[in-house]
């Protein structure tokens, strides 16, 4: 009898052209955070939802956005939303995209190519992460109407360096993005992670395939701003530092030709205590804003979230976490339905503060709260004095 039900409920659904999906009642990112824990176990949840020592910094990712406020603006003609951007020479359809993160298969079967295919019908900037479980390659072949950044490790040995670059440029990626803020591995208090670190396997093709170990590609303490200026000028594709929360830090990069910087702290997984990114963005526009193109990951969690990077600064944001949760839920319609709700959310959060296209979405329209206690502390001893 239930099976019947069920048959009727779907033939009704298509007979009305009414498509259902295991995202319908997805309504925020929580919801997803939520619903992916049904298909991923206690391990892998734990690699995925972890930060570093006391979860300091993860939590100040959502609540210092939480702390900032959006100023409307009225009386202006919002008819007509136009939220396309090009970054670097890359066209996106809104200033959101995909940040670089490792292991997709271990949240679904198809893994990268289904999330850069998903990215890719958002209309978003994918980032492939070098640590993926599937080849670069392959990823620009599964997925070649996304558009792709490659990310890597700078390596003290040019010659390693010069191996991905060559891969990343022909396989047809825009751009390099280079992880700087990880020089070692940080501290997770989590028996779980630990004990999935044990029981997955931790090879990784885009090294593998050419002959090199894990500890032959990671970013090392010994390298500094002379290497970097030796990778740019060895590649024709835009280079971009990962992992930067100082104006000196992005200067210091620009110094050696670095074109954009994504302030980043690793999504709190690497520094704990570290400032959230979005602290630390303002200080980073100031120092180079005008000189290289200034990005933002770590706590995006929807349309607000996105408005004030953007109001502070940033010409593109990349999500993170989020996407895997929509991966492990329903591949790559999971990671498109998860990106799509932000858009909506980002468009109406467009509209309603009075921003008809990007380029009108300015840092006088977003305050931090304390402004407001500012305000309500002088009215009081205002009021006092008369």
């Amino acid at each position: 009898m239930f099976r019947f039900v069920c048959f009727l409920v779907l033939a009704l659904n298509f007979s009305l052209g009414i498509s259902s999906s295991i995202t319908d009642d997805l309504l925020s990112v929580e919801d997803y955070k939520n619903k992916a824990k049904e298909f991923l176990n206690v391990y892998k949840q734990n690699n995925y939802y972890h930060g570093a020592f006391e979860d300091i910094t993860l939590g100040l990712n959502t609540k210092a956005f939480a702390e900032i406020r959006i100023k409307p603006k009225y009386l202006i003609d919002v008819s007509h939303i136009n939220m396309s951007t090009t970054v670097l020479g890359t066209p996106a359809d809104w200033p959101v995209g995909v940040a670089p993160m490792a292991r997709h298969r271990d949240a679904h079967p198809d893994g990268e190519i289904a999330t850069a295919r998903g990215a890719g019908k958002s209309g978003s900037i994918f980032i492939l992460s070098s640590l993926a479980q599937t080849l670069l390659e392959d990823v620009a072949q599964g997925a070649p109407d996304t558009e792709k950044w490659f990310q890597m490790y700078l390596n003290k040995n040019q010659t390693i360096n010069s191996m991905f670059i060559d891969r990343a440029e022909r396989a047809g990626y825009k751009a390099i993005v280079l992880t700087l803020d990880d020089p070692t591995d940080s501290v997770v208090r989590n028996l779980n992670y630990q004990k999935f670190r044990k029981l997955y396997s931790t090879d990784f093709p885009n090294y593998s395939s050419m002959g090199l170990s894990l500890n032959q590609h990671t970013f090392g303490p010994s390298t500094n701003v002379e290497d970097l200026r030796q990778f740019v000028q060895n590649t024709k594709l835009p280079v971009i530092v990962k992992g930067v929360l100082t104006g000196s830090g992005a200067a210091l990069a620009k110094t050696a030709g670095v074109k954009g910087v994504i302030v980043s702290n690793h999504g709190g997984r690497n520094l704990d205590s570290a400032p959230a990114s979005i602290e630390a963005l303002p200080e980073v526009v100031d120092a180079v804003g005008g000189q290289m193109t200034v990005m933002l990951d770590s706590g995006i969690r929807g349309g607000p979230e996105v408005f004030k990077a953007l109001a502070l600064g940033a010409k593109q944001v990349f999500v993170g976490s989020p996407v895997i949760w929509g991966l492990a839920i329903d591949g790559e319609d999971g990671v498109h339905s998860l990106l799509e709700m932000i858009k909506n959310e980002f468009e109406v959060v467009m509209t309603l503060a009075g921003s008809s296209n990007l380029t009108e979405i300015k840092r006088g329209q977003v305050v931090h709260e304390s402004y407001y206690d500012f305000l309500l502390m002088h009215h009081n001893h205002s009021k006092k004095k008369n």
